[in-house]
C-alpha cells in the first residue's frame, strides 16, 4: 500500500509528462504585476509574467472562473506554470495553469527518504530502489506497450509479475522467507485477475468511467481495450496491496515459530492467522477510506447534483470505483490464509515435525 500512496509523487517528479511527449507547450514564468483587462464590456485580471526566457507577457488563469482573482490565488514574485496556446485567430494565449510545485514536492520526497533511511536502515534504502524498479517497469514497459496496441491484460499481467519479482526480492533481499513471499503473492495475484475479470464482465463495465480514459478513446489511442485498461488498473493496484500483506504475514509466520520452534503446525497456523486477521480488519477499511479519500470531490459533485443515489452507483464512474475497492479487499483478504499456509508449510513444516519429536523424547 505505502507504494500507492507515492506513486503519483514518484512518476511525476522523476519521470514528469515531458517526457511522454515529444511536443511541451508548457514553461514556467515569474510573476510581475497584476492588472484589470477590459475588453467588448467584460473585464479580466491578467497577470504581468516573465517567462523562462525573458519574455514578458499578460496571462490569464486557466481554471474554472472562480469568485478568487489572480491577486487573491497567486502574489507578485511567485514562479508559476504557464502554458502558451494558439488561439483561431492567430494570436497566442499565455494562460497559467498552477504554482510551480517542483522544488516542493522534492522537498517532501526527500523528507520522506530520510525518514525512510533513519528508521529503516539499509533495509529502507533497499524498499526505495525496489520502489524506484516497479516505477520504471511501468513507465518504460507497461504504459509504452499498451500505447503500441498490445493487450493491457497481458501486459499487466507480465508487468505486475516483474514488479513482484524484482521489487520484493530487492526489498527483502534473497531467502527462503523472501521466495514464500513471492510465491503467495503470485498466487493471489493470478487468483485476484480472475476476479477482476469475473466482476468487470458481470457488471458490464467498459472501462470509460475515468474522465482520462474516455478522451483516450477519440486520441490515437482509439485502438485500446479500455475493458483490458481497466482490469490492468485493478491488477497493478492489487499488486501493492498484496506487497504488503504476504511479505509481512510470512515474517509473522516466521518469527512466531523461532521463538516456539515446538508449536504443532495447527497452533502455529492459528496464532499466526489471528495476527492476519488483525492486520485484514484494519486493512481492509483502510483500502475503503484511501478510495473514498481520492474521489472526496467527486463526491461532493455528486451529493448537490439531485440525481438519485441508485443511479449514481449504476453509473460507470462509481462502478468501476467500487469494483476496484471491491477486488483490493478481496485480495488482501485471500493474501492472509494463503500466505500464511504457504509459510507454514515451506518455512515450518520440516522444523516444526523435528521439533515436536525432540521434546516428545525429551
Amino acid at each position: 500500500m505505502k507504494r500507492i500512496l507515492i506513486f503519483a509523487f514518484a512518476v511525476s517528479l522523476f519521470f514528469p509528462p515531458a517526457t511522454l511527449h515529444a511536443e511541451d507547450f508548457h514553461t514556467t514564468g515569474v510573476i510581475r504585476e497584476f492588472d484589470i483587462l477590459e475588453q467588448d464590456g467584460f473585464t479580466e485580471e491578467v497577470a504581468t509574467v516573465e517567462l523562462a526566457d525573458g519574455r514578458v507577457v499578460e496571462a490569464m488563469y486557466g481554471a474554472a472562473e472562480t469568485e478568487s482573482g489572480l491577486s487573491n490565488l497567486f502574489s507578485v514574485g511567485q514562479k508559476v506554470v504557464v502554458v502558451e496556446l494558439d488561439s483561431e485567430t492567430g494570436d497566442t494565449l499565455f494562460v497559467i495553469t498552477d504554482p510551480y510545485r517542483i522544488p516542493a514536492i522534492i522537498g517532501v520526497v526527500i523528507g520522506f527518504f530520510v525518514l525512510i533511511f533513519v528508521i529503516g536502515k539499509m533495509r529502507g534504502v533497499t524498499s526505495l530502489l525496489g520502489l524506484v524498479l516497479s516505477i520504471a517497469i511501468i513507465v518504460f514497459f507497461i504504459v509504452p506497450k499498451i500505447a503500441d496496441g498490445a493487450s493491457p491484460l497481458v501486459v499487466a499481467l507480465i508487468g505486475a509479475t516483474l514488479i513482484a519479482v524484482l521489487s520484493i526480492t530487492t526489498a527483502h533481499g534473497f531467502s527462503r522467507r523472501t521466495m514464500v513471499a513471492l510465491s503467495a503473492t503470485l498466487c493471489t495475484l493470478m487468483i485476484a485477475t480472475i476476479l477482476s475479470s469475473i466482476a468487470v464482465n458481470v457488471t458490464h463495465l467498459f472501462g470509460l468511467g475515468n474522465e482520462d480514459a474516455y478522451i483516450l478513446q477519440f486520441g490515437q489511442f482509439s485502438q485500446i481495450n479500455f475493458e483490458g485498461l481497466l482490469l490492468a488498473g485493478i491488477i497493478i493496484g492489487a499488486l501493492g496491496v498484496l506487497d504488503d500483506v504476504t511479505t509481512a504475514q510470512v515474517a509473522a509466520v516466521d518469527e512466531i515459530h523461532k521463538a516456539n520452534p515446538a508449536l504443532s503446525k495447527k497452533d502455529l497456523l492459528q496464532r499466526s492467522f489471528s495476527v492476519g486477521k488483525e492486520h485484514l480488519t484494519s486493512m481492509v477499511n483502510t483500502l475503503a477510506l484511501a478510495y473514498a479519500g481520492a474521489s472526496l470531490p467527486l463526491l461532493l459533485a455528486f451529493s448537490v447534483s439531485g440525481v438519485p443515489a441508485w443511479a449514481l452507483i449504476n453509473g460507470e464512474l462509481i462502478s468501476e470505483e467500487i469494483i476496484r475497492t471491491v477486488i483490493g479487499s478481496a485480495s488482501f483478504v485471500l493474501a492472509v490464509p494463503i500466505s500464511t499456509r504457504f509459510a507454514v508449510h515451506f518455512l515450518a513444516g520440516k522444523q516444526t515435525s523435528e521439533a515436536v519429536d525432540k521434546a516428545s523424547l525429551d
